[in-house]
C-alpha cells in the first residue's frame, strides 16, 4: 500500500477517485447494454411487422 500511496502523490484519494469512476463507468455500461438490448428487440418487432404488412 505504501508503494501505491507513493505513486499517487502520497495520498489514497487518487486511488479512490479511480475506483469511483470505474464503478460509475461500469454502471453506465450496464445501462447502455440494457438499452441496446431493448432497441434490438424493438428492431426485430418492427421488422416482423413490416414483413407482415409487405406480404
Amino acid at each position: 500500500m505504501d508503494t501505491l500511496r507513493t505513486l499517487n502523490g502520497d495520498t489514497y484519494e487518487v486511488v479512490s477517485d479511480v475506483l469511483v469512476n470505474a464503478q460509475e463507468n461500469s454502471d453506465k455500461n450496464s445501462d447502455f447494454s440494457a438499452k441496446i438490448k431493448e432497441l434490438n428487440e424493438t428492431i426485430v418487432t418492427l421488422n416482423t411487422e413490416n414483413e407482415s404488412f409487405s406480404a
